[in-house]
């Protein structure tokens, strides 16, 4: 049930504020129909009620895919498996959320969590966009447009839902980059963003010929963030040295694993055109892709 609830969390408080912001109306609406006398004076319009029609089911079903699986109790509601995002889970936010989606789950939102054989209850939400929905990075562009650096030296880079943040530190003085760390961070809990402190990593890149500097770790919600040698953005390695050698190994082992399904499509003498279209789309788009960021900048061996 805590996962369930985890899963709902912004649902849930946007309800209680909702709630208590109609609580307070309807009481404001009470004490202003009271006459003089003390005697209260019905009113109908004091209650809003939310009516569906057939109609409105009707048109809702009529825009669902109905190609798409449904989900496994066919009926209403989605079975949330969380499957772990690392070997040991250690918080709740270590688990991603896979889920089969009904088709009348797509016009009655309603969840539960499956562990095993057992499942909690279901709840209803409407907060969020389905995982790989083609919207997801729209939405989260404009949802954190206002998210931009308040300082000259520091960029803040965002694509889908990946937070990138580049600073210069002159002099050794970091006061800025750290600042705008607890910028973001505070920008995030205000807009009920919740940065996973365990998949952000930090990177520091010093062509100094001087002395190693001690630069001071960075900390969000109160737990330090990892430093490391070399880490993954959108798919392309950055190293400390800023040398692609590491990527370019990475991409070629990847590509070399997909040449043995290519090697048995040729055992079965399929055309040369059929071989150079796998070809082109399982092995050439691995070693293209972003190419326009590491090629120029590779060594002649590299290429």
């Amino acid at each position: 049930m805590s996962l369930n609830t985890f899963y709902t969390r912004f649902e849930a408080a946007a309800n209680d504020a909702a709630a208590n912001d109609a609580n307070a109306k309807a009481n404001a609406i009470a004490n202003a129909k009271t006459n003089a006398n003390g005697c209260r004076q019905e009113n109908a319009n004091t209650r809003n009620t939310f009516i569906i029609s057939e109609h409105d089911v009707r048109r809702a079903f009529r825009r669902v895919n109905t190609r798409k699986a449904a989900g496994p109790d066919v009926i209403s509601e989605s079975i949330i498996v969380p499957v772990p995002k690392k070997t040991h889970p250690a918080s709740l936010n270590d688990y991603c959320p896979v889920a089969l989606t009904s088709v009348v789950m797509k016009c009655l939102e309603r969840l539960a969590v499956k562990i095993g054989r057992h499942v909690s209850a279901s709840l209803t939400f409407s907060t969020g966009a389905p995982q790989g929905c083609v919207l997801s990075s729209l939405l989260y562009s404009l949802y954190t447009y206002g998210c931009v650096a308040t300082i000259n030296s520091i960029t803040i880079i965002k694509f889908a839902d990946d937070t990138f943040v580049v600073g210069l530190i002159s002099d050794n003085n970091e006061v800025a980059y750290l600042e705008e760390i607890r910028n973001l961070e505070n920008w995030c809990q205000r807009n009920n963003l919740l940065l996973n402190v365990r998949k952000t990593k930090e990177l520091i890149v010093d062509f100094s010929t001087r002395q190693e500097r001690n630069y001071r770790t960075s900390v969000i919600n109160k737990s330090p963030v990892e430093r490391v040698d070399f880490f993954r953005y959108l798919s392309v390695h950055i190293t400390q040295d800023l040398s692609w050698s590491c990527h370019i190994n990475t991409v070629v082992k990847k590509a070399r694993q997909s040449l043995y399904h290519l090697r048995c499509l040729r055992d079965f003498r399929l055309p040369s055109k059929v071989l150079r279209h796998f070809y082109s789309c399982t092995i050439e788009s691995i070693l293209t892709g972003n190419i326009a960021t590491w090629f120029g900048n590779s060594t002649m061996q590299d290429r």
